[in-house]
């Protein structure tokens, strides 16, 4: 184990001066309170692993200039929410509709975008299959878009609604473990395609 004196050496003058409870709070707030700006993937949570199959998935859909998806069974496969990866008119659309959300501070306006952002990416729960909204020949409006998750989501109870979204966290984190992998020939070595 590492020396605390040794590991404060690299902090600022003014937290080197911390007592050492205090610095340790202050460590564990970071640790906890940060999340991915793409995905709000809390910093403190273990990465996903992407398994073989998802690698092969990815790889297929990137070469086959398709979409990837997952379906992620819960609660010993009683329910099956399925994801898709975005378009690039989805994602555009999407960019577009983060200066329209409203919200008194930006965090309110992170977590409503984010919500809308299950309506573009959820494809499946159980067997009823969704499709996101159309996006391609007309200007989308953020009250398009609310209305059409209202419609979607709106019967759905809290519960499972946290769920949806916390399982899309991970579905987007695993994309976007795959697509820096790209680059990692070790990373697919792993999977039999280099």
């Amino acid at each position: 184990m590492s020396d605390p004196q040794t590991l404060n050496q690299d902090l600022p003058p003014p937290l080197r001066a911390l007592p050492p409870e205090q610095l340790e709070a202050l460590r564990q707030f970071f640790i906890q309170g940060v999340v991915c700006p793409r995905c709000e993937w809390p910093a403190a949570r273990q990465n996903v692993q992407p398994s073989e199959e998802d690698k092969k998935a990815f790889l297929r859909a990137v070469l086959g200039d398709g979409q990837f998806g997952k379906t992620y069974p819960l609660y010993d496969g009683k329910l099956k929410l399925g994801f898709s990866s975005l378009t690039t008119a989805q994602s555009l659309v999407l960019s577009e509709m983060g200066r329209l959300v409203p919200g008194n501070t930006p965090y309110e306006q992170s977590v409503e975008l984010f919500r809308l952002k299950l309506l573009f990416y959820l494809t499946a729960k159980n067997d009823e299959t969704f499709v996101p909204p159309a996006v391609d020949d007309e200007e989308v409006t953020f009250k398009q878009v609310r209305a059409e998750y209202l419609k979607r989501f709106g019967k759905w109870n809290e519960a499972l609604l946290a769920l949806a979204l916390r399982t899309l966290q991970e579905f987007i984190r695993l994309e976007d473990l795959l697509m820096n992998g790209g680059l990692d020939k070790a990373f697919w070595k792993s999977a039999g395609l280099v």
